[in-house]
């Protein structure tokens, strides 16, 4: 997963009652050990540093009406990149799907959140190889739609607070709607957009789910493959119906993801599997099911697991596998849908 981390010994005075409220979270298992508690901690204030929207109902009320005195800049002009072009479609001229040595191997990393990013990805990249272009210049087209995905991020995220959504129902989540754009932008296009690291492999969500292909040329250039172009081609409440209440998937769109994750990314299908396995032994709140992914992919630390598990969760709420709930006035349980008890069914779990 390509992640390394290198540790310092840093001394902080914590105040006692801090360090009592940390002692009690260790005592009733919610966390290992103090270690744990400050990892965990820390890549949670970097994951908000990194987009402002991660964890919006966590702030405190004098931020929140310091935010909302400050208007978003609103993009009135998203043009046609983000419509259904399908009777064209059929003149795309499709990419290769990724080798696997060209994937990081595994299921689909905790930070690639949501799918509705990558469904904005993908109709964009379908609207702009209409040309007849095979691949178009990545930095270019990752400009124009970071910018079609913010317009469209503002536009989800007014009728979030309209709406009064909470955290886990909000459809601009992962859409770059932070308060810098340029941090949020680039978060989006590394997440749901992708580049090729300095080992030439494929990072980001499209490319996982073997939906897009980047090669380097003079200049390194973005494909759809058949996969992304089947998925772009699909009707979607937001993009098409302008519907903000059936969430950001249709129907059709989640049986396609479900089927195309079986037979074309059996890693991250088994995770689904085994994660709705372990829901329905009973094992329904998220420091049981860390410690759970800990003794299965062993090569995971603490907080990996536990942004595995966050992403993983995400994911299978947005295709209706899963449902949330509260339990007393801070943790959270997880209840599986008639969906999710279908293809548990179905089964193919081999972790």
């Amino acid at each position: 997963m390509n992640i390394r981390y290198i540790k310092m010994k840093i001394i902080v005075d914590v105040p006692q009652g801090f360090i009592q409220k940390i002692r009690t979270m260790i005592e009733t298992g919610k966390y290992v050990s103090v270690e744990e508690f400050v990892e965990v901690s820390l890549l949670n204030q970097l994951s908000l540093e990194e987009d402002n929207n991660l964890n919006l109902d966590s702030f405190s009320k004098k931020k929140e009406i310091i935010k909302t005195e400050v208007p978003y800049p609103r993009i009135q002009n998203i043009g046609n990149i983000l419509s259904l072009n399908e009777e064209n479609y059929g003149k795309i001229i499709l990419s290769e799907i990724p080798f696997e040595n060209q994937l990081y191997s595994g299921p689909i990393w905790g930070q690639y959140n949501k799918i509705f990013p990558v469904k904005v990805t993908l109709r964009a990249l379908a609207n702009s190889l209409l040309d007849g272009n095979q691949y178009i210049d990545l930095d270019d087209f990752s400009k124009k739609t970071s910018e079609a995905a913010r317009s469209l991020g503002l536009k989800l995220l007014d009728s979030d607070k309209m709406q009064k959504r909470v955290k886990g129902e909000k459809l601009s989540i992962a859409l770059p709607v932070g308060e810098n754009p340029y941090k949020s932008k680039t978060r989006f296009t590394n997440h749901f957009i992708g580049y090729l690291d300095s080992e030439g492999k494929l990072n980001g969500a499209p490319g996982k789910i073997k939906f897009i292909s980047i090669v380097q040329k003079e200049k390194k250039k973005i494909g759809i493959t058949k996969f992304g172009l089947q998925f772009a081609s699909l009707l979607n409440p937001i993009l098409d119906q302008d519907v903000h209440n059936e969430g950001t998937l249709s129907k059709k769109e989640i049986e396609y993801l479900i089927d195309h994750l079986r037979a074309n990314i059996p890693e991250e299908y088994e995770a689904i599997i085994y994660l709705l396995s372990m829901i329905k032994e009973g094992k329904n709140r998220p420091s049981e099911q860390t410690q759970e992914i800990l003794n299965i992919y062993k090569k995971l630390t603490i907080p990996q697991a536990g942004i595995f598990r966050g992403g993983l969760v995400s994911r299978m709420i947005e295709l209706d596998l899963i449902t949330s709930y509260r339990i007393g006035m801070r943790e959270i349980g997880y209840k599986i849908t008639e969906t999710g008890l279908s293809l548990i069914k179905k089964g193919g779990v081999s972790i």
